[in-house]
């Protein structure tokens, strides 16, 4: 999905809506591209790109007392986690405290990506620095975004009294 505005790229425009299966890559006029941030993508498709991976959904079913969404491609269940932020109001209190350890555990993750990246990506030292500036980016953002998701949870917390620093 496509980021469709006055910055949206040509190759990128062309792409929204495109489906294409879990091991399949999207074809774009930029080249092929597994997934937005695809480090193995050429840079023309992944510097600046705000593009977001969706599912097709076929359905949805109760598994242990939680609604979860069913996606086409696997028959597969889709874990309700890309919702997530818009309902955190809804969300059980240990729940959002699970998900606040498992942000704390990406971070820790992403920090070793950005200090050992040869240990993520084999041919790290083959890429371009242009590329690999991206990455770091790519993974600064995504620290960004998991410490986001930890304060707006805190602030749910404080919200109902049951958060103390």
């Amino acid at each position: 999905m496509a980021a469709i505005d006055n910055r949206t790229r040509h190759a990128h425009a062309l792409l929204n809506g495109q489906l294409a299966d879990p091991d399949e890559p999207f074809h774009s006029e930029l080249g092929d591209i597994m997934y937005p941030g695809d480090p193995d993508a050429d840079p023309a498709n992944v510097y600046n790109c705000r593009c977001t991976l969706g599912s097709e959904i076929i359905g949805f079913k109760k598994k242990d007392g939680t609604t979860v969404l069913i996606n086409k491609a696997n028959n597969g269940i889709i874990g309700l986690q890309f919702f997530a932020e818009k309902d955190i109001e809804k969300q059980e209190s240990g729940s959002l405290i699970r998900a606040m350890r498992k942000y704390e555990r990406r971070i820790k993750e992403h920090e070793d990506k950005i200090t050992n990246p040869n240990k993520y990506i084999p041919n790290w030292n083959s890429l371009d620095q242009m590329k690999k500036d991206g990455i770091m980016r790519h993974w600064k953002k995504e620290i960004a975004n998991f410490h986001e998701s930890i304060d707006n949870r805190i602030k749910e917390l404080k919200k109902r009294g049951e958060y103390s620093e």
